[in-house]
């Protein structure tokens, strides 16, 4: 959120007041390649909390960028990651290059195995995902599963849907074989909060929050912290 910036300390109590109130990942940090800006928030989180309590953001961009990504990941000690994929065609077509909804399979496979077979706990995200149509993001998040990811975040990058359509999307997550479903709203029609309630009758079982609903553009939901995201399993 503009004008907020944590530091190491900052990351350190929040990462432990956190935990303490009963959240069970604080997810802080991003990763993008080598001598991430954000390696002194990582460490000092997993000095107050543990490596295991926490989670780092990793961009998605192509193969070998998600390979210098994880070699950093691995120095900074991370166990779970996220991975940020774009999934809608607008975001694909600005972030990944191409619209292609078999691209955004093999680069989300690849991304996924690569992460697996170094040890990691993956998360991949639907960046856009709630204006991703489903005959686009169900065989999208199917194919992540298939390739041995450990959760799906739903994004709702774009305030987009009622309580009942995110009811309606996350059913159709919840059906795939094997799925576990982490909603991440944002806020800026208000509904940050109705929309995660929503995701967990629909039979999410994570909620993606921050404390006082800080976080980009209207904010998520009240819970955790921002670039430090509470992720709780409802």
């Amino acid at each position: 959120m503009a004008g907020v910036e944590f530091g190491p300390g900052d990351a350190a109590r929040i990462a432990d007041l956190l935990v303490r109130t009963g959240v069970d990942l604080v997810e802080v940090g991003m990763v993008a390649g080598a001598n991430s800006k954000d390696a002194d928030l990582v460490l000092a989180t997993h000095e107050a909390v543990g490596p295991q309590r926490s989670m780092t953001l990793v961009v998605v961009r192509d193969r070998q960028q998600v390979a210098t990504a994880l070699d950093e990941a691995e120095r900074l000690g991370v166990k779970h990651v996220m991975y940020s994929i774009p999934t809608s065609e607008q975001h694909a077509r600005l972030k990944l290059g191409s619209p292609s909804a078999k691209f955004l399979q093999t680069l989300a496979r690849s991304a996924i195995t690569q992460a697996k077979e170094r040890g990691f706990h993956v998360t991949f995200s639907g960046e856009d995902g709630a204006r991703t149509p489903a005959e686009r993001l169900v065989p999208y998040v199917t194919a992540g599963f298939e390739a041995g990811a450990d959760r799906f975040r739903l994004a709702e990058t774009v305030a987009y849907l009622s309580p009942w359509q995110m009811e309606d999307v996350i059913a159709d997550l919840t059906a795939i074989d094997g799925s576990e479903i982490e909603i991440h709203s944002h806020n800026m029609l208000g509904m940050a909060v109705a929309n995660s309630l929503a995701a967990v009758r629909a039979g999410a079982t994570w909620i993606s929050a921050t404390v006082g609903g800080i976080g980009e553009r209207g904010g998520n939901p009240a819970g955790g912290t921002a670039h430090l995201a509470a992720c709780h399993p409802w």
